[in-house]
């Protein structure tokens, strides 16, 4: 008797399947616990990625780990409780583009603990009155790119000029060649100068800190000193007597003072 053997339906290697989310949200969370910004975006991405980890630790969730604007604000900011004002303040954190600008930093955190993919964000929009939801969402990560062959002597005095490969204004090669790509930077990356580091440290720092007081002095003390010098030479006009070399000393300061600030503190 014969029998029919078909093609055996064996789900793929786990090396080759798209891993799901919980498997990635131990990393993403401690990506975003490294972020030292206090921005609404980075609240709302630490409750998605937190209120996801509680839902899939339950029974028969499934892979549906979505929430909505007003499930995501509840955990950051209990007393907004109209969905309205929720989703304002979902729309005005630009989630999306917090982390495109930091897609590279990202997809190198993962690709470092040896992940071949990561988490983005995913919304999903509904028709009616129904609420969008929002998600998180593997995706693969691009292999690194090769590296840029050194360039000419000839041409080493180029390098950081866009030049356009066709007529200037025509085509879309020129808008092509004009265009300018910018990637965020990760925190301790940018080392500040001599003279910034006391105040900028290892290139970031906290607003609600001394350092962020001292950041807001750097731009109040000039404007306190610009308006203190226009009111003494405003003062100045009403005193009917002549020029003193006191005068023409303080002049002489005030100036100086005002070029070392211009040449060097900036």
């Amino acid at each position: 008797m014969l029998r029919y053997e078909a093609a055996p339906t064996s789900p793929e290697p786990v090396a080759n399947r798209l891993p799901s989310v919980p498997e990635l949200l131990p990393c993403f969370q401690e990506w975003l616990a490294g972020q030292r910004d206090e921005t609404n975006a980075l609240a709302l991405l630490r409750a998605l990625a937190a209120e996801s980890a509680k839902v899939a630790r339950l029974p028969g969730h499934g892979e549906q780990l979505e929430f909505n604007a007003e499930d995501l604000v509840q955990v950051c900011w209990p007393e907004l409780v109209d969905f309205d004002s929720a989703k304002m303040k979902v729309k005005n954190a630009r989630l999306e583009q917090y982390l495109s600008s930091r897609a590279a930093d990202r997809d190198a955190f993962f690709a470092q603990r040896g992940f071949e993919h990561a988490l983005g964000l995913r919304k999903r929009s509904t028709t009616g009155h129904h609420r969008a939801q929002w998600s998180l969402e593997p995706y693969a990560l691009t292999p690194p790119e090769e590296a840029i062959e050194p360039q000419p002597a000839d041409d080493a005095g180029h390098l950081g000029w866009l030049e356009p490969v066709g007529p200037v204004g025509t085509g879309d090669a020129a808008s092509a060649s004009l265009q300018i790509e910018y990637v965020y930077a990760a925190a301790g990356t940018v080392k500040p100068s001599w003279v910034a580091r006391p105040l900028f440290g290892s290139g970031s720092f906290k607003t609600k800190s001394l350092r962020g007081l001292l950041f807001a002095g750097t731009v109040v003390a000039p404007m306190a000193c610009i308006a203190l010098l226009a009111a003494i030479v405003w003062l100045m006009l009403f005193v009917n007597r002549s020029v003193t070399t006191a005068d023409l000393a303080f002049f002489v300061v005030a100036a100086g003072i005002g070029w070392v600030l211009w040449e060097f503190v900036r």
